[in-house]
């Protein structure tokens, strides 16, 4: 499932249908710039999921499943999951969470993105715009002290200065939650 950001509201809307016909397994983009569009991240989007009665998973290189869990730090733009209620006992699968960064290592990488928004490419913003809005959903990288200067002086200062050259319809939203900081 591929829709643009729209994969919540699908999910949503399909509920009963899943449940009727069993949980079937679904091959589901998980977009974090789209979902931006629809006021939706991907924790929100892989939250549904799981209560629906589903989990996600990536598939590795191995060509083994991995568990991509909605607590997990979006550091990809976009990944493809495989939502499924239980593992056919024909997938090799293996229970190991994504070999993460630690704590301070996001913290770096997350400051080193945002810190450079006016060195941003039209390609970055597409890339990296999503980070100000999922971290949101983050309260132990956004209340880190570096990144927290960051997004204050992005909300009284640079935010204001970017919009005239994206003046996209989702950026409302990030900086309402800048606001609340």
């Amino acid at each position: 499932m591929d829709i643009e950001g729209s994969e919540a509201m699908a999910l949503r809307g399909m509920r009963g249908l899943l449940e009727r016909y069993g949980y079937p397994p679904i091959f589901m983009e998980v977009n974090a710039h789209a979902l931006l569009m629809f006021q939706e991240t991907p924790m929100s989007l892989l939250t549904l999921a799981n209560e629906i009665g589903y989990k996600a998973y990536r598939l590795d290189s191995n060509s083994s499943l991995t568990l991509y869990e909605a607590s997990q730090f979006p550091m990809d733009v976009c990944v493809d999951v495989l939502l499924m209620k239980t593992i056919p006992y024909e997938i090799p699968f293996k229970t190991v969470k994504k070999a993460g960064l630690h704590h301070q290592e996001i913290v770096d990488w997350i400051y080193e993105k945002i810190s450079n928004i006016e060195k941003w490419t039209h390609d970055d913003w597409y890339s990296y715009l999503y980070l100000l809005y999922v971290l949101k959903d983050f309260p132990g990288y956004y209340k880190d002290s570096r990144i927290r200067d960051v997004l204050v002086e992005l909300r009284d200062k640079r935010m204001i200065s970017v919009l005239p050259y994206y003046n996209q319809p989702f950026f409302p939203h990030i900086i309402e939650w800048i606001k609340e900081i």
